[in-house]
């Protein structure tokens, strides 16, 4: 099988690769063009750290990819929250989040990408 790729720069200035593959003996050439917009990326930010029992922290996310189907962020004691994307470069997410009881909380944001997979980030909410 021969693989062959070449990067190259649209007229919006968005770089795309170009993959070709085809076998040796028998089989035409293929080829598929992929954005690459940016790398995927995910930034989580939970504020503040530490609340009363009761209180409110905010929850931001930001996501970079190629096309992103959406962000979901678990808040620690159960709760799923679903972001769409739509296809979308970009994404950023802000919620305010109430924690009622005392205990330490695993924020998990999570963003898929459909070409470049699936990124977490964690942190974490000390309610007291």
């Amino acid at each position: 099988m021969n693989v062959s790729r070449a990067r190259r720069t649209s007229v919006f200035g968005v770089a795309s690769i170009l993959l070709t593959v085809g076998a040796a003996v028998g089989c035409a050439d293929s080829s598929v063009d992929l954005p690459t917009s940016g790398t995927l990326d995910l930034v989580l930010t939970v504020s503040p750290k530490t609340i009363p029992s009761g209180g409110t922290v905010k929850i931001s996310t930001s996501a970079i990819g190629t096309q992103l189907f959406g962000t979901v962020i678990e808040y620690g004691e159960g709760t799923v929250d679903s972001i769409g994307a739509s296809g979308a470069q970009t994404q950023t997410a802000t919620r305010d989040w109430t924690y009622n009881t005392p205990g330490l909380f695993v924020v998990r944001a999570t963003v898929d990408d459909a070409f470049q997979g699936r990124l977490t980030r964690e942190d974490t909410v000390t309610v007291n």
